[in-house]
């Protein structure tokens, strides 16, 4: 393959910074230059493998030598890009053995857990299901326990963000100052079983509330319930009546049964 004559390309990367290169994952490196090519209009297969190699750190450079020395003469950035892709990024396989073994959450929340393990997927697809299965896996079992009432009916993202808040929640400053003796870590993990059991009734009763009928006839009886119970006229209070347990000897009204006698207003 003759060489391409790239002496007449002038310098293109000096009015803007090119993202380091990313040796972890070649592909997303890619993406990041090929979106900066966009902005600055660059389509030149010349310019783009001038701009890249100057990009390129030494140890790359020294896995590509050959195309540097004898530059392809047909689209030269596309021939790199793609040596550079085979001889120094991760294999496809590689990847998905990190997503099964070596992720863990780390410093991550866990909706950063899951990006991060959508990003390891590259090209690769993956059923939604196995993904939540294995992204549940690396959480702690303190979420778990509580994510498992809605874990096979609530989208993963919905639950990556529920999962945030529970891990916000139970990892309170009080557990970093706490002195590190057994009667303490007992306290803690009382306290932490009871925030459990709060988050998991109030989860109940949100799926129960939304069970409940919501029709014209389901408002009218809660609405007939609720006017009875507030109303002051249906019984006496006690052996007293309403006006009288209110009001005493200042009471201008009564309502029977009442048995106030002590001290009665003589209009009455």
């Amino acid at each position: 393959m003759a060489s391409a004559d790239i002496n007449d390309v002038p310098e293109v990367s000096a009015n803007y910074r090119l993202p380091l290169f990313n040796s972890s994952n070649v592909k997303n490196w890619f993406t990041q230059l090929q979106a900066l090519f966009s902005v600055r209009r660059i389509t030149s297969q010349k310019k783009k493998f001038v701009s890249m190699v100057e990009a390129l750190p030494p140890e790359v450079v020294d896995e590509v030598t050959d195309l540097l020395d004898d530059v392809p003469s047909v689209n030269p950035y596309d021939a790199l890009k793609d040596a550079i892709i085979q001889r120094m990024g991760r294999s496809e396989e590689a990847m998905l053995r990190d997503l099964f073994n070596n992720i863990s959450l780390d410093d991550r929340t866990p909706s950063q857990l899951l990006r991060h393990m959508k990003s390891q997927l590259g090209r690769n697809t993956m059923s939604e299901n196995i993904l939540r299965r294995l992204w549940l896996d690396k959480l702690p079992s303190s979420a778990t326990q509580i994510l498992a009432p809605m874990v096979d009916t609530t989208p993963i993202d919905m639950l990556a963000s529920s999962a945030d808040r529970i891990l916000e929640s139970t990892s309170s400053p009080r557990t970093v100052n706490a002195l590190a003796t057994p009667s303490n870590q007992h306290s803690e993990l009382q306290q932490l079983k009871a925030e459990m059991a709060e988050l998991k009734a109030m989860l109940k009763t949100f799926q129960t509330q939304s069970q409940e009928p919501s029709g014209p006839q389901s408002r009218s009886r809660h609405h007939g319930s609720r006017s009875r119970e507030r109303s002051p006229y249906s019984q006496p209070l006690g052996d007293i009546c309403f006006y009288h347990y209110k009001f005493g000897n200042n009471a201008r009204k009564c309502n029977s049964p009442c048995n106030y006698r002590e001290n009665a207003n003589p209009s009455q």
